[in-house]
């Protein structure tokens, strides 16, 4: 656990330093949220919940880009950090586990 806290404040600082990078991030989840609970505003008013059924497929779709965005970042992100992970790994500073929990939480 102390691992993957180091590594999650390692990478949260990075991503704090990187403005623009970090700008973008906060837009496009803060944009999602918003289309999401759109999607769903008054939908459980209707007692029949008719008004769920036609949302679903828009909610599977903005589901969907959120979870691919976070995939394809971290698919991205890896060729640029695998030396350091392997010198890192290889030192035993750190286990891969922590690696990856601290690389899923900052994402």
């Amino acid at each position: 656990a102390p691992q993957a806290w180091v590594l999650l404040r390692r990478r949260l600082y990075d991503a704090v330093r990187d403005r623009g990078k970090l700008a973008r991030t906060l837009g496009l989840r803060l944009t999602l949220g918003v289309l999401v609970g759109f999607i769903w505003l008054g939908s459980g008013r209707d007692p029949t919940y008719r008004a769920v059924f036609p949302t679903t497929g828009a909610l599977f779709l903005v589901v969907n880009n959120a979870v691919m965005d976070a995939l394809l970042e971290t698919v991205l992100q890896f060729p640029s950090q695998r030396a350091l992970l392997c010198r890192e790994y290889m030192n035993g500073t750190y286990s891969l586990g922590a690696y990856y929990l601290s690389l899923q939480a900052a994402n």
